[in-house]
């Protein structure tokens, strides 16, 4: 939560339900993202910008955003992929299934 602190402290408030992204992250095409990521800890106000949830979701290129598949071996892809609003990624097919359960 450092780097929402150093956004208010020295950009401004945080717009309402916006979410600080790093765009030191989203612009090094080289890093996947987790725990391991440098950019996590990166707390300069000049890499940070408030942005939708789903956007946010969107730029993440780490290994979930990865899958070409469900964990049942169904496609991400066309009618069978759901994206909420936050840009989770959901499958059709499995979602189908739990409700018909």
């Amino acid at each position: 939560m450092t780097h929402r602190w150093t956004y208010t402290q020295y950009v401004g408030e945080i717009p309402e339900g916006m979410q600080i992204d790093h765009t030191c992250h989203t612009k090094d095409e080289t890093c996947l993202g987790g725990d391991d990521c440098k950019h996590r800890r990166c707390c300069n106000p000049d890499h940070l910008e408030p942005v939708t949830a789903s956007e946010n979701t969107m730029r993440q290129r780490h290994y979930e955003r990865s899958k070409t598949h469900c964990p049942k071996n169904h496609p991400y892809e066309g009618d069978n992929l759901i994206v909420s609003k936050d840009g989770k990624r959901k499958c059709r097919e499995c979602d189908r299934e739990r409700k018909r359960k």
